[in-house]
């Protein structure tokens, strides 16, 4: 029986019902706004209100960053940018390590902290291609310069072409001599030493620019070269020096003349030392002395 009356036509009649919606001021009673709804009116009206809102936020959220803010989705593009900027920072990371191995390598030659033994010079060695000068005075370095420039003159019209691989650039002898030292890894000696007669001119073995040209109390006049593809040239023992740092040299330039400076130092030579990629490597590999 109640179920009946339930699904009578006049229950059924009730979502057609009218009601006025009243907005009154609450100190005044003046009426602010007045609708009339029914049932049906306010179900479709909330039914339309909630499309609305659920459309106009889904283009929001796709159509802006926000979309990111969701868990779970990525756009291909950002995917693409991340692998990108981790390529690079992998890239970045062992250039790093890169220079960082050749700058240690650089502050070693610096600093001296290889230790060598100072080699013992032959006395009866003959000296080939290398036409012996005048002493040069260290106190008139450009009257020593006009002498070394007559001397390599001469030189050149004697020195062999140095024939080198393709994978190894081509280098100029720092000098012509005999080699009396040779580079000895196990015994710490890290460079070849030539003798030569004392005041013979000492030439960069390609371009590059002087990192390190002063006096030191056991190497004497040091001058320290960079060249490209991370080789450093290193010069010891000179009896005087004709570059500062901060200079840069051309392939075959006479910058500093054979001495006996230093307290490592038993008789006029040159102290060559040839580092690749911050470490020392035998100058014989890629020179032609």
């Amino acid at each position: 029986m109640s179920k009946t009356q339930k699904n009578s036509p006049k229950d059924r009649s009730k979502i057609f019902d009218t009601f006025k919606l009243l907005v009154v001021n609450d100190e005044t009673f003046e009426e602010v706004f007045s609708q009339r709804l029914s049932r049906l009116n306010a179900f479709v009206f909330l039914v339309i209100f909630v499309g609305l809102v659920s459309t106009l936020s889904f283009f929001v959220i796709a159509a802006t960053p926000l979309r990111y803010l969701i868990p779970g989705i990525e756009s291909a593009a950002l995917q693409r940018e991340v692998e990108t900027l981790l390529v690079k920072t992998d890239s970045l990371q062992r250039v790093i390590e890169t220079d960082s191995k050749y700058i240690e390598g650089i502050r070693r030659v610096l600093s001296g902290e290889v230790v060598y033994e100072a080699p013992e010079i032959d006395s009866t060695a003959i000296f080939m291609d290398a036409p012996s000068t005048d002493q040069l005075l260290e106190t008139r370095k450009s009257i020593a310069m006009l002498e070394l420039e007559s001397q390599v003159k001469k030189e050149e019209a004697y020195s062999p072409v140095v024939e080198t691989s393709i994978s190894n650039p081509l280098y100029f002898a720092p000098l012509s001599g005999v080699v009396s030292g040779y580079y000895d890894p196990v015994v710490g000696h890290l460079a070849i030493d030539i003798a030569a007669a004392e005041g013979t001119g000492v030439k960069a073995i390609t371009d590059g620019t002087v990192l390190h040209a002063e006096w030191s109390a056991n190497t004497g006049y040091n001058l320290v070269v960079v060249h490209q593809g991370e080789t450093v040239s290193v010069y010891k023992h000179n009896g005087v020096i004709f570059k500062k740092q901060g200079d840069t040299v051309t392939a075959g330039e006479i910058i500093a003349s054979v001495g006996n400076t230093g307290e490592l130092s038993s008789g006029s030579h040159l102290h060559f030392e040839l580092w690749k990629q911050g470490k020392p490597v035998n100058p014989q590999q890629y020179i032609k002395f």
